[in-house]
C-alpha cells in the first residue's frame, strides 16, 4: 500500500490502461501483513489482510491525517486499487479487491508463507 500522488517518485500500472504515481517507500508492506485470506464479499473476491499492531498504527496515522487525498494497493507490481480515503481506517484489517478466486488463494498462499519466514 503506497500513497498515491503526493511525492511522485514511481510509476505503476494502474488498475485501468492508465499509470498512477505513488511515493518510493510503501505505507505498508509484507512484514507488516500478519494473515492474508482470500474472501468472497458481495459477490466479489479480493485479498483480506490483517495487519501488524506497527503497520495498523502507520495505515491508522496517515489515513488520519489524509482524508481527501489517494492511495494505491500495489499488488505484484500493479496498482491493483486506488481509493480515496473518505475516513480514517482505524482497524488492523484492510481488504482489496477485485481478484478473481485462484489469483486471491494464490497471492494469500504466497503472503502467508513470507510472513511465516519473518515473523
Amino acid at each position: 500500500m503506497a500513497p498515491a500522488g503526493l511525492a511522485t517518485s514511481r510509476l505503476f500500472p494502474g488498475p485501468g490502461q492508465g499509470k498512477i504515481a505513488v511515493e518510493e517507500a510503501p505505507l505498508i508492506n509484507r512484514r507488516d501483513v500478519i494473515k492474508a485470506d482470500a474472501t468472497l464479499a458481495e459477490g466479489t473476491w479480493g485479498l483480506g489482510l490483517r495487519l501488524s499492531p506497527e503497520g495498523a498504527a502507520r495505515m491508522r496515522s496517515f489515513t488520519t491525517a489524509h482524508v481527501g487525498d489517494r492511495l494505491a494497493f500495489i499488488v505484484q507490481g500493479r496498482a491493483k486499487m486506488v481509493v480515496k480515503i473518505l475516513d480514517p481506517i482505524s482497524g488492523d484489517s484492510v481488504w482489496v479487491s477485485p481478484f478473481d478466486k485462484q489469483a486471491a488463494q494464490r497471492l494469500a498462499g504466497r503472503i502467508n508463507a513470507c510472513a511465516t519466514k519473518v515473523r
